[in-house]
């Protein structure tokens, strides 16, 4: 039996992200807490860097004998070429967006078997990361708020049994927080008319959502300002980050 009631589940953004790439902020972390309060906590990571990157880096290969300016081509590849992959065919269970759900599934089925049905879930998302597992919670949502399933990822092809614990637990519904950083979600919905724009809806009574940005930072956005129904879910924290030379400037 686990004493464990708090999973803590990190996702990244976009870029070459290796396997350990919260391991500096896990021991940040656990420096925060007692021997006996970490041992509550259940941390664990979600990379879906793979999934999104592998034909990336493929494609560069066969293609980089043709170019010049390779190291920006390279960033630009594997930056906002995760997003594009991500957001264009999502449809199939071989896309990126399904095998990335995969992944963040199986991170949630990890904490509960940590946990228990009834332990708190806190989200860090980095940057695409919020987009990412903002899409998740939208899907697995979806059958309870709209009485049907999505048409696409893995919640399309799961089938929700209201009795089971583990479903409800994997769908979100114990989230207590999601910590945005430099999150780029307006960047996928702010084309699009405001009160058509929804977020997803809170998975409990005492659910907070905060988003920090930097307005500096060109990747990282403000939530509040999509539309009311944001502004409700949504506390949007200013902060400065980098350092001397770059806390200023874009590169922050």
């Amino acid at each position: 039996m686990t004493d464990k009631n708090i999973a803590i589940i990190t996702l990244h953004g976009m870029g070459d992200a290796k396997p350990g790439y919260s391991d500096k902020l896990k021991k940040k972390l656990e420096k925060k807490f007692s021997t006996a309060e970490w041992a509550c906590i259940h941390f664990c990571e979600v990379n879906y860097q793979a999934v999104v990157n592998q034909h990336h880096q493929k494609y560069f290969e066969r293609a980089k004998k043709w170019m010049r300016w390779l190291d920006a081509r390279r960033w630009l590849l594997t930056h906002i070429g995760d997003a594009a992959t991500l957001e264009t065919g999502k449809y199939g269970n071989q896309s990126a967006y399904y095998l990335t759900q995969v992944q963040i599934k199986q991170a949630f089925e990890e904490a509960y078997a940590n946990i228990g049905p009834d332990g708190k879930v806190i989200i860090l998302a980095q940057s695409l990361g919020g987009q990412v597992i903002s899409n998740y919670l939208w899907d697995a949502q979806q059958k309870r708020n709209r009485g049907k399933p999505p048409n696409v990822g893995i919640w399309a092809r799961e089938d929700a049994r209201a009795s089971s614990s583990k479903d409800a637990f994997c769908r979100g519904g114990t989230v207590v927080a999601l910590v945005t950083t430099g999150c780029n979600i307006p960047m996928f919905i702010a084309g699009h008319d405001a009160q058509t724009i929804h977020p997803i809806s809170m998975p409990r009574e005492d659910f907070v959502w905060l988003n920090y940005y930097d307005k500096d930072d060109v990747l990282g956005w403000p939530l509040e300002p999509l539309n009311a129904a944001y502004r409700s879910l949504v506390k949007d924290i200013r902060i400065n980050s980098g350092n001397l030379l770059s806390s200023w400037n874009m590169m922050s």
